[in-house]
């Protein structure tokens, strides 16, 4: 919950990357339902980026679709010019 935190003080949200993620049990849901909630009281948006269609249905039925804002692709054009080459760093 540190980043998030950090979002807060710093007035920034927070896009989750789930291009990697094939799969989320209940406790993971259960995980990021938390953190929605410390989101919203310290007003900052969780937003979820690059999932599968595996969880993409996972978030459906979970209604989870209606709890973040969701995004077909990770919007590396968003951040800062030392995030994206930290980040393009970071993924080589």
């Amino acid at each position: 919950m540190q980043e998030l935190e950090a979002c807060g003080r710093n007035g920034a949200n927070m896009t989750l990357n789930l291009s990697d993620v094939e799969y989320m049990s209940s406790v993971g849901l259960r995980a990021l339902m938390i953190a929605a909630k410390q989101a919203k009281k310290i007003d900052t948006v969780i937003a979820v980026a690059a999932m599968k269609s595996d969880m993409q249905e996972i978030f459906e039925i979970s209604r989870f679709n209606l709890v973040f804002p969701t995004y077909d692709t990770v919007a590396l054009q968003k951040l800062s010019a030392s995030a994206a080459e930290a980040y393009t760093a970071a993924t080589g």
